[in-house]
């Protein structure tokens, strides 16, 4: 196989989350997995030059870790999105301050090659019964800094008997 065979990748850059969602494997087996990221200088190693990178969709997965905990997260998304790599991040928004969130919008703009995912499944009243640990007013103020920049983004909502009240609202 070759690289430019290749036009979908898949990276689970840490297992590392501020989460305890119920139906997470890190919850539910919490003793097997060792928290572990990769940073940008392996992700040069893996994608040194733009012909690896240009044309391509890299999807920043939320597996077992949010992406947006590693933290040379940004670094890696400019690093391939000024590439023509197109990134996907699926976060739960609850990582990081607004100034980072703004910078990640400001490089969706500025490259048109970011689109985030926040899977944020409820409003204020149940967002943190699924994704435990969240506290709703850093999500709500994380996805405000970056719609201040960018407004290629999708809300993922999971509608459970707990939030389908919220679904208006959201």
């Amino acid at each position: 196989m070759n690289i430019n065979d290749i036009k979908k990748i898949e990276l689970e850059i840490t297992s590392d989350c501020n989460a305890a969602c119920p139906g997470c494997m890190r919850t539910l087996n919490p003793d097997l997995l060792t928290i572990d990221s990769f940073g940008l200088v392996e992700l040069q190693r893996l994608f040194p030059t733009k012909e690896y990178i240009d044309g391509k969709q890299f999807k920043f997965c939320g597996v077992l870790g949010d992406p947006a905990a590693n933290i040379e997260c940004l670094q890696m998304v400019e690093y391939l999105a000024t590439q023509g790599g197109w990134c996907q991040l699926s976060t739960n928004g609850g990582i990081q301050n607004a100034e980072w969130w703004r910078q990640l919008g400001k490089i969706s703009r500025e490259t048109g090659n970011v689109n985030i995912h926040f899977c944020v499944d409820g409003h204020r009243e149940t967002n943190h019964i699924y994704r435990v640990n969240t506290v709703f007013k850093t999500v709500e103020r994380n996805m405000t800094a970056y719609a201040s920049e960018s407004s290629n983004a999708t809300w993922i909502y999971i509608v459970f008997d707990h939030n389908e009240h919220e679904l208006e609202a959201a």
